[in-house]
């Protein structure tokens, strides 16, 4: 789940141009106290906005949004069912996707602050601050429609070289995936799809 989470934040960095790289993802197994188990992972990305007015603040603000929600929207992803379920999403942002969450409502709060500055009282704020996250989720839900599959075969090897990395003596394991091989990957994998897409016209 931690690989689909960030490459769901890779994939919508990538959309927008923010200067995606890699990725880093380590994982610590304690079977004897499940506590002291945990995970850590980071999609590096280097945006360069260019914020001549405000129109181009709001645009990148909105965009940076998208990129913080890809995260859970992506690990949240059903390949069964091809859903993505709001519910695990919110909960998402009470767990694994928390520090993306704190992150991105600072920005929304932000954002409807520039938008409606000469209309916004404090008894409407979180109104209109919920109604421009759900614009986003919308829009964050779009980007990513389509490579749900694609990203969830990716964790798929990511989570195989994380098994094969494993330390049995520390109990940990780790990958860092550079750029092109995720790009590499990305290859790869979408030759995998096309090959069962025409398997099953056959």
């Amino acid at each position: 789940s931690v690989a689909k989470h960030e490459l769901g934040h890779w994939f919508a960095a990538r959309h927008f141009g923010f200067n995606e790289d890699f990725i880093d993802i380590e994982i610590t197994f304690n079977e004897q106290n499940v506590s002291k188990s945990g995970h850590a992972g980071s999609a590096h990305l280097s945006p360069v906005p260019v914020l001549a007015n405000q129109s181009d603040t709001l645009e990148y603000i909105e965009k940076r949004i998208i990129c913080l929600q890809a995260g859970a929207f992506s690990q949240s992803y059903d390949v069964e069912t091809d859903i993505v379920d709001n519910d695990i999403v919110y909960d998402l942002y009470e767990s694994d996707a928390s520090v993306d969450f704190g992150k991105f409502n600072e920005l929304a709060i932000i954002a409807v602050g520039i938008a409606n500055s000469k209309i916004i009282e404090s008894n409407n704020i979180d109104r209109l601050k919920q109604d421009y996250i759900d614009e986003c989720h919308v829009k964050t839900f779009n980007l990513l429609n389509g490579k749900f599959e694609l990203i969830d075969l990716m964790a798929e090897s990511i989570a195989n070289q994380l098994l094969g990395k494993f330390n049995k003596f520390t109990r940990q394991t780790s990958v860092h995936c550079s750029k092109s091989e995720i790009e590499e990957l990305i290859k790869v994998t979408e030759a995998k799809l096309l090959k069962e897409d025409k398997l099953e016209t056959e």
